[in-house]
Parts: C-alpha cells; structure tokens; sequence
C-alpha cells in the first residue's frame, strides 16, 4: 500500500543477538555425519550411535567468543524430550530437559566466555506426545529427519539436526 508513505530509511528492527560461528565439530559417534547438525540444512541431521557413552557432541569456535544462547533443533522434536547438559569450556550452562516444540528449542543463559561448546544427553530420552497431527492435506506432520518409530536406540539417541551458537550484540 502506497498510502502509508516511503519506506523508512533506517531499520524498523533491533538486532538483539549475532551468530558465533562455528569452526569444527567432534562427536562421540558418527564423526563423518557431524557436521551436518549445523550446515544450515534441515534435510540433514547427525546422531550417535544409540548409546549413551557416545550421546555427545561438541563445537568448537574459530575464537572465545561471548555465549548466551544455544538455539537446538532436536530430531523428534514434537514427541520427544531430551535431557541435556551444555557446557562452555567445562562450565555447565544449562542442565534440564528440552520442551517439545515446532522445531527450535532455544536455551538462554548469562554470558560466558569461551571457545567450545559441548552438548551431551545426561539420560535417555522420552516420548511425550503420540504424534497424531496432520496437515490440511492430511499428510502427518514431520518430527525431524528419516525417523523410524520402532527404533529400539531412540532413547538413547541425540539427534541433532541444526545447532546454532549466539552472542551479545558487539561480541568479540
């Protein structure tokens, strides 16, 4: 609509966070597919083995940056809960169980300095929600990528499929 006048020359928007990036990835399982869990592809996903000595991932950080917030999409994302521990350089950040969701589960906490981020399951996993849902064309909606539901190892299985590291505006 034209009647509202020129566009605004200056943002209408505040940036409240920027993007740490991301510079290598080692994982308890499953090295080769690691990388997949933050390629900015939501086809793709990384996940361990199955067993919980191997339910852990961690990032690292092409330089110690200032943290405040991971940003997960968890596979099985609407039926599944996940209990996690993230750590910033051995400093636990976040211990507790991940909420069910449309697909990001973002976690806040005080800046923290550092240069790796680890995140691991500190138990197994469990269904919360039988997965019923449909569109309007009546196809089920998804819960991630290539699940299977009789899979025995799902719940002791961390299955990433985008991770995304933030800081404070200015970070450095």
């Amino acid at each position: 609509r034209v009647d509202r006048g020129p566009t605004p020359r200056t943002p209408s928007y505040t940036v409240s966070r920027v993007a740490v990036p991301i510079t290598g990835v080692q994982a308890g399982a499953n090295q080769l597919e690691a990388s997949a869990s933050y390629d900015d592809n939501d086809a793709t996903a990384w996940e361990n083995d199955g067993k919980l000595s191997t339910a852990w991932i961690a990032y690292e950080l092409g330089k110690p940056a200032m943290i405040t917030e991971v940003v997960l999409k968890l596979n099985r994302f609407r039926t599944r809960s996940y209990p996690l521990i993230i750590t910033i350089d051995g400093k636990t950040v976040f211990r507790g169980d991940s909420a069910l969701s449309l697909g990001y589960f973002t976690v806040h906490f005080p800046p923290v300095r550092g240069s790796r981020v680890r995140i691991q399951l500190d138990g197994r996993s469990s269904e919360k929600a039988k997965h019923q849902e449909k569109e309007l064309s009546g196809k089920t909606l998804g819960d991630g990528v290539g699940n299977d539901a009789s899979d025995k190892r799902v719940s002791g299985t961390l299955a990433l499929i985008e991770v995304e590291i933030y800081g404070p505006v200015g970070n450095a």
